[in-house]
């Protein structure tokens, strides 16, 4: 966003005044999406995804445990159906579409807009 304000629009403000009508209506939307894809990407970082309950039940023996629908072999827990493991968050979260790095959260279905 910033190498985009300064490479093609600070140009502009020397050719189209930034008092006159057209260079404030510029700076205005140039404003107006910068706040909003801030606000945007912390609203998505500070968001839970929607963690799944962990239940714990490392203390029941399952010969195939590994195997068993809905079950988590990392949280050894039972996990809802749609729900997938997070091996950076080491969590399931539910309905996870990915981890992703830039906003240092999973997305899942709490903050999936």
């Amino acid at each position: 966003v910033v190498y985009a304000y300064f490479k093609h629009y600070c140009p502009l403000i020397e050719t189209d005044p930034l008092f006159s009508c057209s260079g404030l209506l510029r700076t205005l939307v140039v404003a107006y999406f910068t706040i909003s894809v801030l606000y945007h990407h912390v609203q998505c970082a500070m968001t839970s995804p929607g963690y799944a309950a962990m239940e714990d039940i490392r203390e029941q023996r399952f010969h195939r445990s590994y195997r068993v629908p809905g079950f988590c072999r990392f949280c050894r827990s039972r996990k809802p159906s749609r729900s997938h493991h997070c091996h950076t968050c080491k969590r399931c979260v539910l309905k996870m579409d990915h981890h992703c790095p830039w906003v240092a959260n999973c997305v899942g279905q709490g903050n999936y807009h």
